[in-house]
């Protein structure tokens, strides 16, 4: 960039009058000097106006400029413009204090006491050479822009900022060198909140020119990397001594994008009543200048509506407005953005809408919801109010009357605007009117409106509660009567309704009735009809007390009944037959029969066509009537043959017969006396066997059974025909008239025998004397069996694979054959009884599945057959020659104790057990090494091996290693006996001890230096270097096997510390033996630990003072130095740090810790020498630093 002036421009566009401070701003290259050195700035960021001012710089190493000399203020002015501007020097004190390391400090002095030369070439007046330090300008204009400073150890720039945080844009800025004699390059750059912004750098190269270089740059330079930003930098790449100086910069205010509005939010509730709201208005980003004339209202019914005020910061504000008067709409927009930073991209922007509401509720309605006129004692009302309300209650209405009293009103919401009003508690009669009370109700509309006025103009109730009364009850009809129906003229006091039949009652005596029709002549006088009466007596009607139903149109109930109406007498009693009573003996054989016929009072009209007979198996050839009274008379019924019933019946009509006054008769009679007519001669129906068959009884007996009652039967009525058999008597026992039992005894023999009637010479009859005509020889006949079955076969087995044994859980089956058919076989097999299933035949199974309770040895049976005739056999397992045993005891195990009650890990040793089986009826055994579980603990295992046979094995275990116990166990299933029992699973064993042989170690620690090489367990030998101030050590062993012993110099437990180890300057050799559990394998660890001998270094490393900077800069090799300090410094103190930190220091003879300031050393004004003595770790070794400080 090629925009160089041989001198600086004095340009000025507008009067000047401030005062600035001065600022430390400089690094510590160029020869020890990088300064901002008389910069003059000032900012309009309003108007973007700049002033340029010159730079006074003095010759290197010159003292002779008098106004420096005399350390008083140097004044510029440019009387052209009339502007001044002071600059205040900076103290020597303010130089040291300034030489901190911290990244960051603005510094700012009022009342300074040394002055520096002003330029670019200033001078330390202070230490006399070496210009390190320059004048530092605070700029204070619209934005407070700051030159600030680092530690010039570490940073080479000038820094301008804004203290404010305000951010700006940067527009243009003059930087002004030194003589240029040598190439440079200097860097312009930007940041934002401390972050560089990539890119910003402008990078101008100056060449060799001998005099001074202008920069000028402005926008085109800076591009968009300089707008919003609020710091920027200057550095140079010179190391050859030369200055910078900034004359001249302008700024404006940042350029920001636009955002937008993202909401525009009602606060408060919708609808309302209040007089002003508010809105919350959101943006995507921060903005600054948001007023009311960026807002604007959209109204709807309301007047005087405005934008009130506005608040708020960043991202959210706050937006006020007055509601005006009237009901409406109020919805605020945002319709400009004027003013406002960064502006608004998204206007017009409409915002929620306030529903506003100003107007009080009023009542439009109040309706009754009921009939009127009413005789109810609660009455409602339907409310209706313009709009929704709240706050309605009972207490805001008042029920106006004339003759009626109530006791209390509720209220019930339907809506928010419409509620059902119920008065209650309402008597009397009269008129009733529901009104809203003017005033006090509380009722409001949402928005908080109250009601303002009452309702007076609802609808009225009639109300009419007196109950209605029966003037007569009159009869319509003749009485006495025999109607069935009769009549009645019913008359109330005032109209009814509800009346009908079930709101009377027909009160009788000796009188029934079916029903009660009603109908009306008037709403007041009414028919009502009695019907189905019957029966003789009396007739009322009444009006029931309660229940009727009957109320006037007003609906006040009956209130009582009525019982002094017409009576009717009824009589409709017709003549009846009493009784029809037999004269004779039934049962009968005879061929006439005669009744005796009783009617209830005197009748006439009576003769035989008005009787029938009603038989059965029987007929007649007439009935002869002869009257014995009035209402008595004698039936004779002739010509009675066959068998069966007989009975005298009253025909039910067409008789002619009536009682005295008239009345027929009205139905017939058939529940007279019957007669039994027997003609016919009885018979055997049956003999039938009472046993079973065959049998082999003595005696036998049958059930002989006649056709009806007989009498005469005995046992020589009967004959035994037998075959094969013989008999000794027959005896008969009665079981009723018509059964008898008839037992044959004295039966022996082998063949049949049944049971006969003799056809004659009997002398059996039935009751009525018709006697037996015939004999009866197809009765049951029996089969006579006196003989035993046989057995054809009989099989003992079992299902075990060795047939002679069973053990539990086999199945034991007896199988048998008999020679003829029998019962149920009783099988008892091991002292069961089990059930035998027929196979075919006369063949039979019984099994039975052996149990653990069952007795071991023989196991037995028994077995009895019976034929059908119950003749039996009986067999047993012993005489049947048949032996099965039954064995439930498994083989037993026994285990004998290990052939060694320990044994060392890694050895070729064995250890051995001894395993015998036992059983009486042992068969084979099968151990193997895939039966034996090797059990342990800790590490130890080992190698199983089995040898032997039959019932003695031995088990042998081989290559032992690890720690710990070892035993056996035997699994289930390694022997068996001839039943097949297994031997069980056995143990565990007792064990044996397997001593460990580990020697080593998993880690070892020393307390002081470090073990070289690291530690290994396999690495025996280390070495460790500590400092001579460690007179002895101590060692932690851990031990791979916690079982093992370790040794140093005495006994010391894994992963605790050893006792102190002594040491003396040199090497120290300590051994750590460890000692295995078998007492016998051994490793020793070495470790060499060389103590150094006392340090002898006395130096330090550094010396820092708390105020001026020291002189010469601090070596260690150098002990004298040289502070200066202002007037106001009463006191300095002074921190030492040792170059070894065995050594110690002392300050003025106060002992101090290494790289801790001393005490406050008190200073007088002039020389004050501070002694420094350090010793080194010797305790010898000495050596003193003096420090000579000037106030």
């Amino acid at each position: 960039m090629k925009n160089f002036l041989p001198k600086p421009t004095l340009v000025n566009r507008s009067e000047l009058n401030q005062k600035f401070s001065s600022v430390y701003a400089n690094g510590r290259k160029f020869g020890g000097f990088f300064g901002f050195a008389g910069i003059l700035m000032v900012l309009f960021l309003c108007t973007g106006f700049t002033t340029n001012v010159k730079t006074f710089t003095r010759d290197k190493g010159t003292t002779k400029n008098k106004k420096i000399a005399e350390k008083k203020p140097v004044i510029f002015s440019d009387p052209a413009v009339g502007a001044s501007v002071t600059f205040s020097c900076v103290s020597s004190s303010y130089i040291a204090n300034s030489s901190t390391s911290s990244s960051s400090v603005s510094y700012t002095f009022t009342s300074p006491t040394d002055c520096d030369g002003i330029g670019f070439t200033a001078v330390d007046n202070t230490t006399g050479g070496g210009g390190t330090a320059g004048p530092r300008i605070l700029v204070t204009s619209t934005h407070l822009l700051t030159f600030s400073r680092t530690s010039p150890a570490t940073v080479t720039y000038g820094q301008l900022k804004s203290t404010s945080g305000a951010a700006f844009q940067l527009t243009g800025i003059t930087i002004q060198t030194a003589n240029v004699s040598n190439a440079q390059n200097i860097t312009l750059s930007a940041y934002k909140g401390g972050v560089f912004v990539t890119g910003s750098n402008v990078v101008t190269a100056v060449p060799v020119q001998g005099t001074q270089a202008v920069i000028n740059l402005s926008s085109s330079n800076f591009g968009s990397f300089y707008n919003n930003i609020d710091e920027i930098r200057v550095s140079t790449d010179n190391v050859a001594g030369n200055g910078l100086s900034i004359t001249n910069i302008t700024t404006a205010s940042p350029v920001l994008p636009s955002t937008t509005i993202t909401s525009l939010t009602k606060t408060g509730s919708s609808p309302t009543n209040a007089s002003s709201v508010a809105y919350t208005a959101t943006f995507a980003a921060a903005v600054t200048g948001l007023s009311t004339s960026d807002f604007s209202l959209t109204t709807s019914g309301v007047s005087g509506a405005s934008v009130s005020s506005v608040s708020g910061s960043g991202t959210s504000w706050t937006v006020n407005v007055n509601t005006g008067s009237g009901d409406g709409s109020v919805v605020l927009k945002m319709s400009s953005s004027s003013g406002v930073s960064p502006s608004v991209s998204n206007v017009s922007f409409t915002g929620d809408t306030y529903a506003i509401d100003k107007t009080a509720p009023t009542v439009s309605s109040i309706t009754a919801t009921g009939t009127s006129p009413t005789n109810a004692t609660s009455v409602g009302y339907t409310v209706t109010f313009a709009e929704a309300v709240t706050g309605v209650d009972g207490s805001d209405f008042t029920a106006t009357t004339s003759g009626v009293s109530t006791t209390g009103i509720v209220v019930t919401p339907v809506s928010s605007s419409v509620y059902t009003v119920t008065v209650n508690g309402v008597s009397g009669t009269g008129s009733l009117r529901l009104d809203l009370k003017s005033s006090g109700t509380g009722i409001a509309d949402l928005v908080g409106n109250a009601i303002s006025g009452g309702f007076t103009s609802g609808g009225t109730y009639t109300i009419d509660q007196t109950a209605p009364t029966v003037s007569s009850i009159t009869a319509t009809g003749t009485s006495p009567t025999n109607g069935t129906s009769v009549g009645y003229t019913v008359t109330f006091a005032e109209a009814v309704t509800g009346v009908d039949g079930s709101d009377f009652t027909a009160t009788t005596s000796g009188v029934s009735t079916t029903g009660i029709v009603v109908t009306p002549v008037s709403s007041s006088v009414y028919t009502v009809t009695v019907n189905g009466v019957s029966g003789t007596g009396s007739l009322r009607l009444d009006l029931k007390s309660s229940g009727t139903g009957i109320a006037d149109l007003v609906g006040n109930a009956i209130s009582g009944g009525f019982t002094s109406g017409g009576t009717y007498t009824i009589d409709q009693t017709a003549p009846t037959v009493s009784s029809i009573t037999a004269t004779g003996t039934s049962p009968t054989n005879g061929t006439s029969v005669g009744y005796t016929v009783t009617f209830a009072e005197a009748v006439t009209g009576v003769d035989g066509s008005d009787f029938t007979t009603t038989t059965s198996g029987v007929s007649t050839t007439g009935i002869v009537v002869t009257p014995v009274s009035s209402s008595v008379y004698t039936v004779t019924v002739n010509g009675v043959s066959g068998t069966g019933s007989l009975r005298l019946d009253l025909k039910s009509s067409g008789t002619g017969i009536a009682d005295v006054a008239g009345n027929a008769i009205t139905g017939g009679f058939t529940s007279g006396d019957s007669y039994s007519i027997d003609q016919t001669a009885p018979v055997v129906s049956s003999i039938a066997a009472t046993g079973t068959s065959p049998t082999n009884a003595t005696s036998v007996g049958y059930t002989v059974t006649f056709s009806k009652a007989v009498t005469g039967v005995d046992g020589s009525d009967f004959t035994a025909t037998t075959s094969g058999v013989s008999t000794t008597g027959i005896v008969v026992t009665p079981v009723s008239s018509s059964v008898y039992t008839v037992t044959v005894n004295g039966v022996s023999g082998t063949g049949s025998l049944r049971l006969d009637l003799n056809g004659s010479g009997t002398g059996i009859a039935d009751l009525v004397g018709n006697t037996i005509s015939a004999g009866f020889t197809s009765g049951d006949t029996y089969s006579i069996d006196n003989t035993a079955p046989t057995l054809t076969s009989l099989i003992f087995s079992s299902g075990n694979a060795n047939i002679a044994f069973a053990k539990n859980g086999d199945i034991v089956t007896l199988a048998f054959g008999a020679n003829e058919a029998i019962q149920t076989p009783a099988v008892s097999i091991a002292g069961h009884i089990v059930t035998a299933s027929n196979t075919g035949g006369n063949n039979y199974t019984a099994s039975y599945t052996m149990t653990s309770g069952d007795s071991e040895g023989r196991i037995p049976f028994s077995l009895t057959v019976t034929d059908l005739a119950g003749n039996s056999g009986n067999y047993t397992d012993v005489a049947a020659g048949d032996d099965i045993e039954y064995d439930i005891t498994s083989p037993t195990i026994a285990i004998s104790a290990p052939s060694v009650s320990q044994i060392g890990a890694g050895g070729s040793g064995t250890v051995s057990y001894t395993v015998t089986y036992a059983d009486a009826n042992f068969n084979a055994g099968t151990l193997s090494t895939s039966a034996i579980t090797l059990n342990s603990t800790g590490t130890a295992t080992g190698t199983v091996g089995v040898s032997g046979s039959g019932t003695s094995y031995t088990v042998t275990i081989s290559s032992i290693s690890g720690a710990g116990t070892l035993g056996i166990s035997i699994a289930l299933g390694t022997a068996s006996d001839l039943a097949g029992n297994t031997a069980p699973a056995s143990g565990a064993s007792g064990t044996f001890n397997v001593l460990s042989n580990d020697d080593n170690l998993t880690n070892l620690t020393i307390s002081s230096g470090t073990l070289s090489p690291s530690f290994a367990t396999g690495t025996l030998s280390y070495s460790v270097n500590v400092p001579y101030t460690v007179n002895s050590v101590t060692l932690t062993p851990t031990a791979e096997d916690i079982n093992s012993t370790i040794d140093i110099g005495g006994n010391v437990i894994s992963g605790n510390a050893s006792g102190a180890q002594s040491l003396s300057v040199g090497a120290n050799t300590i051994n750590v033996t460890v000692t295995a559990q078998d007492g016998v394998t051994q490793n020793i660890y070495a470790v060499t630990v060389n103590r150094s001998p006392a340090a002898v270094d006395a130096s330090l490393s550094n010396i820092q003072m708390s105020a001026g900077t020291l002189a010469p800069v601090f070596s260690p090799a150098t002990t004298s130095y040289r502070v200066a300090v202002g007037n106001s410094f009463a006191s300095i103190t002074l921190m030492p740090t040792t170059t070894d930190p065995g050594a110690t220091v002392k300050v003025n003879g106060t002992a101090v810790t290494s790289g801790s300031a001393s005490p406050p050393i008190a200073l007088k004004v002039g020389r004050d020498t501070i002694t420094t003595t350090v010793k080194a770790q010797d305790g010898t070794t000495t050596k003193t630093y003096t420090v000579v400080v000037i106030r």
